[in-house]
Parts: C-alpha cells; structure tokens; sequence
C-alpha cells in the first residue's frame, strides 16, 4: 500500500547490506551516516527525491520508514573497543590459547577438575555514588542527584574464584601507608587489606603477598592452574613466579587485550558486583544525607555488593562463558572478532563480494522480488566515464563503497617490545630463566651508571676551564670563565704564592673556601673554577668573583 520508497528496495537492501558490512569492520554508521549515505545514493543514481540538498541527507521521515521497512536492523547503543583489542581479538590468537589451555589440563590432570581451576583479576571501586536513570517532571530542564563528591578515591579489589563457583574473600588495596583497624569494620568474612604508598592498584609486592597468604592457605591438593592478565605485577617477578612454580601454581597468562571475552571475571562478575555497589552507595547517600562516602564505610557497602554478586552461578557462568570449564573452543562467539585487512590470516572473518540472490533475514526470494530486482538493477545502473576512452557500469554496490567507504583495521607486523600478545605459562623453566637474565643485565647497566657518576663526581674538573657543566644535585652548575685581563703578568704576586702553594697541597675536589668536598657538598650553589690557581670553590666561598679569596686579595692589593 501507498506509494514505493524513494531508493526502492533493492536499493535499500544494498544500503542494508552495507550497513552489517561496515558493522563487522567495528564501523557502524550513525543514524546521520546513514541518511547521508542515502542522499548520495539518490543523487549518484539520479533518482528523483524530495530530501534536503542544503544539508546532503535524507529526512528523518525517510529514516524511521526505511528502519520499519528494514526490521532487521535497529538503533543501538555502541561499545568502544580500542585497537589493540580490535586486532589481538582474533580466532588466530584465541585458538592458539586454546590448544595450549588444553595441554594444560590434560599434562596436569585438571580435565574433571573445576575446584582445582581458577581465575584471578583485579577492579577499582570509587568512593562516590553515580546518579542513573530516575523519574523526574516530565520537561524538566535539570534533574539533579546529589552525589558524595566530584571524584571518589579509588580502591582496588582483588577478586578470585574457581570452576566449581566458589569465591575467595575479597582483598582489598587502600592508598596509604599505614591501616586504621576501622578499615576492616564490616568488610566480608576472610577480607584483607593491603596498603600502597603511591597508589591503590597491584603492585608485585602486593601481588605476591595475596599469592602467599590469602590464596595458597585455600588452595586445594594438587596442581591447580591460576588463569591471569598479563599485568605486569603478575608477570615481573622472579621471586613470585618461583614461589608459584615451587607450590604447584600454574599462572597461565592470557593473550594481550582479549580479557573481556576470554576471562571468567570480566564476562559474568565485576559488571554484577559494580552495579550492586553502586546501589548500595545510592542507597547510603539517600539514608545519611550530609554524610560522605568514606574508607569507614566502604566495608559495608562491599559487603553489600559481594553477597549480591559473588554468586555460585555468576562464576559458573563466566567459566562457561569463556569455554574454560566445561572445555569448549567454540564457546566464543562469532561476533566477538571483528575483520581485519589480513585475508590469509587463518579464522578471521572475511567479506565476500555480495549477492544480490542471497535474500536478507526476513525477505523472501520470490518471483517478483527477482524481477524487482531486475528492473531495478537495469533503470538504476548509471555509466560512469572514469577515462575519456572507456566506460564501465557500476552497480549500487560499488557506489555504496565509493560514498561510504568500510575502514579496514590493519596488522601491526611490529608489536611493543613487552607485549604479550599469545598466551603462555609464566612460571615455566624457560620464561623464569628469561626473567633472570633480563633482571641480570638490568643490574649490570645500573651498576655501570652508577661507576660511572661516582667517577664524574671525584673529579670536579670535568672538561677544563671553557667547560660549563656538571650538576650539582640536579640543579646548580660548575662554571669557569676566562677573561683576557688574565694574560698579564704578576710574576712578583706569583713567587709569593708558590711556597704557601705547594706547603697547601690540597685536594682538588675540595673547596678552597671551606674545606668542603665536593661530593659532599650539601650547599645548593655553584661551584667556580678560579681562574688563576685554577682550584674550586663555592660562589659564596668567595668575594671576588671569579677568583678565589687568596687571590683576590692579592689582586686589591694590587690595585
């Protein structure tokens, strides 16, 4: 009923087509993308339109008709990916975790096993509540919620549970240097804190620690394989990984930015346990108003969250989720990788040349629909002379491509020099072994620089009078300076001065002035080269300038 679309539908169908296609590049176009793409269309295929010339798209009539006519697609909101993940997040990378998630098992005998797997990763809370959706007057201008500041302080959790759905007690890391026993009042049964002095997320101290008294008391009999992040507090100690190795702790690292498809925790918990302590903190702030959110009340309000969330079938449905327990490659999803310019990269998802005789979910592949098409593809192809001498057709599709073309994500054949970009077991004999000597050379390069600056520091004179330089503490310099004035003779001052010279005999690197040496000079001033004696001193060991007290005083006398 009614009169036919302005682009027609198999016009439509194309810019259809062409929609899910950029989607799976990770590029879905935005309601005014899509009425600009059929504005283009129209004035390529010079079909006969009503839409805007002065803004270049179609109206939003034309977009809510051609979004009912097309029920396939609908208006989402997007989810940032960054293009790290856009390009480790492959079925290359994930297969290979896999097979090697697999070896696991087996070589351990973990396959029936699920009390024995686990995984481990941390998330920040903030001390401040979130306003969200609420029921206000319907036109009301400003809808305000009152919140306990700008910006809470954040405090890391510690969160960890095995295949069988059973939580850890949480840990918790507080900045600061010292715990208040307040700190504990009403966090959940088993919880411990840890303090950091520059910040609240894991450090490898803290890291270990957790290992060595909050998880190796509950550990089971047995191997038992600990599936992590590569952060580098997991990864970067010798130390932890030798203890890990030492008590049957298999740290099995995942692939690089894969976490949020391949990682039990990420799929099925922190999402649960920061929705339910938002709540809580709402609700705080709506039954102590006045008061702020504070480190004395955040064990509550975890406490809260954490029966909520820590739930048996929350765990179990993040091990599924991500095809650990039970084992299943195939767990991961299709629409989890997104396509990448690399065809002959194994699993990826490529595009293929559409075909118009593929009908679309929800179309039917009749008669009529074939000979629409026909007579569409014939009245809308257009010839387009890109050379003087040939003319070629272009179909919709290719126009489609020209006035919107899909971005391609390209391979980095250079990856970060300490990325970790395929899954592997950190504490094995091979990555320990290369830590060590990785930390050997490190030791070696410092002990060469410190040798280095001890050497520069014994000798003041660093490049002779012409040379300004070398720091003191980072901030005063050495100067020396020459003046031409210095070329006349004072043969009669300088036999004078010889013999309290050589009975003097100082060392070089002290002051003149004072006596002090100069690698332990405390005073945060120059030190200057006196240009007759040529000895060192400090600016304010002096009152002549570029000489020393001796010889400035002979100078006056002089004068």
């Amino acid at each position: 009923m009614g009169p036919m679309s302005v682009l027609g539908e198999t016009n439509e169908k194309k810019i259809v087509r062409h929609i899910m296609k950029m989607q799976k590049f990770g590029f879905s176009p935005t309601r005014n993308e899509v009425r600009s793409i059929a504005f283009k269309l129209a004035e390529q295929l010079k079909l006969r339109h009503t839409f805007n010339k002065e803004n270049e798209m179609a109206g939003l009539d034309w977009l809510h008709l051609f979004m009912s006519r097309n029920p396939e697609l609908s208006i989402r909101k997007s989810e940032g990916i960054s293009l790290a993940r856009s390009r480790n997040m492959n079925k290359t990378n994930v297969l290979k975790y896999f097979d090697l998630l697999q070896d696991i098992l087996v070589d351990n005998g973990l396959v029936n096993k699920p009390s024995n797997i686990y995984n481990m990763d941390e998330s920040g809370l903030q001390l401040n509540n979130k306003p969200g959706y609420v029921v206000a007057a319907k036109g009301s201008k400003s809808v305000t919620n009152v919140t306990s500041g700008e910006k809470g302080e954040t405090i890391s959790v510690i969160a960890c549970c095995n295949g069988e759905g059973t939580f850890l007690p949480p840990a918790c890391v507080f900045k600061g240097k010292n715990e208040k026993p307040e700190y504990r009042d009403n966090m959940p049964p088993g919880s411990t804190i840890y303090m950091s002095v520059k910040s609240a997320y894991v450090t490898t101290d803290i890291f270990f620690l957790w290992l060595k008294d909050h998880f190796l008391p509950r550990k089971p009999d047995g191997p038992v394989l600990l599936i992590l992040d590569g952060h580098s507090s997991h990864c970067s100690s010798v130390e932890t990984l030798e203890f890990a190795e030492t008590h049957g702790i298999i740290l099995l690292c995942l692939p690089s930015h894969t976490t949020h498809y391949l990682q039990p925790l990420d799929r099925a918990f922190f999402k649960a346990l920061k929705t339910y302590y938002s709540n809580a903190c709402n609700s705080y702030m709506k039954m102590n108003p006045g008061r702020k959110i504070s480190r004395l009340i955040f064990g509550k309000l975890l406490s809260d969250a954490w029966v909520l969330a820590a739930t048996a079938n929350n765990a179990i449905s993040g091990f599924r989720a991500t095809g650990i327990v039970p084992f299943n490659p195939h767990a991961i999803p299709d629409y989890a990788y997104l396509t990448t310019s690399e065809p002959g990269e194994a699993g990826l998802l490529q595009t293929s040349p559409e075909r118009d005789d593929i009908p679309l979910p929800g179309t039917s592949n009749s008669t009529n629909d074939a000979r629409n098409f026909s007579e569409s593809q014939s009245s809308s192809s257009i010839v387009l002379e890109t050379e003087p001498s040939a003319n070629e057709n272009v179909t919709p599709e290719k126009l489609l491509d020209a006035i919107s073309p899909v971005p391609v994500i390209a391979q980095v054949e250079k990856v970060r020099k300490n990325s970790r970009n395929l899954a592997e077991i950190l504490n094995s004999g091979s990555n320990i072994q290369t830590l060590k000597d990785k930390m050997q050379k490190k030791k070696e390069k410092e002990a060469k620089s410190s040798m280095k600056i001890q050497k520069e520091n014994k000798d003041p004179k660093i490049t002779g009078k012409k040379t300004k330089g070398l720091a003191i503490k980072g901030k005063s310099k050495l100067r020396s300076t020459v003046s031409s004035s210095d070329t006349e003779s004072e043969s009669s001052v300088e036999l004078q001065l010889n013999d309290s010279d050589d009975d003097h005999n100082e060392d070089e690197t002290c002051c003149v002035g004072c006596d002090e040496e100069y690698s332990k000079t405390k005073k945060p001033v120059d030190w200057i080269q006196c240009l007759k004696c040529e000895r060192w001193f400090h600016e304010d060991c002096t009152k002549y300038g570029d000489l020393c007290d001796t010889r400035g005083k002979v100078k006056l006398r002089k004068v």
